[in-house]
């Protein structure tokens, strides 16, 4: 297990690797903040990069720190966390506002020019599933925060994310992420 932790609520990120099935696993940067970890680690002779996030909830913030990621981004990289951003309408239910946030444009950015997939979306396109919610002022609001960002190299493992909510005192459901060698395409469409 790796981590990150911080002082305050507003923090923390965890890295679990099983025995056996990852070769040389070793931790190459963590914050202080409790905000990033990332791991380096050897899967099917490939090396490989974990990186996860919980993304400042501030958007000025938010976009200081998605720049500061840019550095961290290496070829067979996954990118999986918080980052208290919604992507697109698609990410929000009907009770919410898809606001304008200077951050989301330094991360479409990010992942234009490193060629990343959000490996859900491709799998589920269209589909409305939502990894947050909050009640306020009576209503529901729900939205998908939480995402696993995948380089190109890394489109034939199958990626399969498992959201769940460990208990009913988190407001964001845990992201898992398994990595499973794949002949098949993701891109393509199977019967």
């Amino acid at each position: 297990m790796f981590s990150s932790t911080s002082s305050t609520q507003a923090g923390g990120v965890a890295i679990f690797m099983r025995e056996g099935l990852f070769n040389n696993c070793h931790l190459i940067h963590k914050d202080k903040q409790g905000k990033l970890i990332i791991i380096d680690f050897f899967y099917n002779n490939k090396s490989c990069r974990l990186i996860n996030i919980h993304a400042p909830n501030i958007d000025t913030h938010r976009k200081k720190f998605f720049i500061g990621l840019r550095q961290w981004i290496v070829t067979n990289c996954i990118i999986i966390g918080d980052f208290n951003i919604t992507l697109t309408k698609s990410d929000i239910s009907n009770n919410c506002t898809f606001s304008e946030d200077y951050s989301r444009n330094t991360l479409f950015d990010i992942i234009t020019q490193n060629s990343l997939i959000d490996i859900w979306r491709l799998f589920h396109p269209g589909k409305k599933q939502f990894t947050r919610k909050q009640v306020i002022l009576g209503k529901l609001k729900q939205s998908r925060l939480d995402f696993l960002l995948v380089l190109l190299p890394l489109k034939n493992f199958t990626l399969r994310d498992t959201t769940k909510c460990p208990s009913m005192f988190c407001p964001h459901k845990e992201a898992r992420l398994t990595l499973r060698r794949s002949k098949l395409n993701p891109t393509e469409k199977h019967g």
